[in-house]
């Protein structure tokens, strides 16, 4: 394998034959900085907030994994207690409405056929009288 240095102190490696490489270089990343000035930029402030030093990658993806966890857990709390207050509202429901079938079962089962009728006629009138 052919090998190219340049002035700074990175090289390439590639098997084109010696003479023909062409160099790729990215100046931005970090292992292309000039290592000669990382002692004047340690005390300076890397996001531009004095007092802030730099946060290792590993810490900030560490903050982004527990970020993401607490906010599945939170989620999940979040839906079980809807999901525990849908399911009270409907069993409500469920019961006034087994209530009521009840109690029009046992009112239809106390009177004859005729005076439920009768009755029924009597709430037809009153509600006539109510649109009118």
């Amino acid at each position: 394998m052919g090998q190219c240095r340049t002035n700074s102190s990175s090289w390439v490696e590639t098997n084109a034959p010696f003479g023909k490489v062409n160099e790729w270089r990215d100046e931005t990343l970090w292992e292309s900085r000039d290592k000669s000035k990382d002692k004047y930029y340690s005390d300076k402030p890397y996001y531009g907030i004095k007092g802030v030093q730099r946060i290792s990658n590993k810490y900030i993806a560490a903050g982004c994994v527990v970020f993401m966890l607490a906010g599945a857990a939170f989620h999940f709390v979040v839906v079980k207690q809807s999901s525990a207050k849908a399911l009270e509202v409907l069993n409500q429901v469920d019961q006034e409405s087994t209530n009521w079938y009840l109690e029009t079962r046992r009112k239809a089962r106390a009177s004859s056929t005729s005076e439920q009728i009768e009755r029924l006629s009597k709430e037809w009138e009153a509600n006539d009288k109510l649109k009118k």
